[in-house]
């Protein structure tokens, strides 16, 4: 018996590097890297990683992440993250492609993404709500 994937979850999805990094999640890497070796996972990755981390990550691994797990959407892209994954070959897991379920949005935009006029074309046009 195995998992697909098993992955690090740092807390909140805009996580402050100057606490996380204080977080001791080098030693539940390697820990993880133990998983890959004993044949219980075949892929591991994280969630909620910096740049900064991911690249304090790098001191340790022998593995690296396969996916960083990080909230992407049309308010929030998250440009130099993905960059950065994409340079390092670390694939990006969106989550809350439409925006969180609080009522949280840019001023210059004046709505969540579930009411922007774009996303109801959209939906409406696939029939969807």
């Amino acid at each position: 018996e195995y998992q697909d994937y098993s992955k690090v979850r740092l807390p909140d999805g805009r996580p402050d590097p100057s606490v996380q990094k204080r977080m001791e999640y080098k030693a539940t890497w390697k820990a993880m890297e133990g998983l890959v070796s004993a044949g219980l996972t075949k892929q591991i990755g994280v969630s909620n990683f910096t740049v900064e981390q991911l690249e304090d990550l790098k001191v340790v691994a022998t593995i690296q992440p396969c996916v960083n797990q990080i909230e992407v959407h049309p308010y929030h892209t998250n440009d130099e993250l993905r960059a950065y994954c994409s340079s390092n070959k670390i694939r990006v897991m969106a989550y809350s492609p439409l925006g969180s379920c609080k009522q949280k949005f840019p001023s210059s935009s004046g709505c969540t993404l579930l009411e922007n006029n774009v996303v109801k074309e959209v939906a409406s046009a696939l029939g969807k709500s």
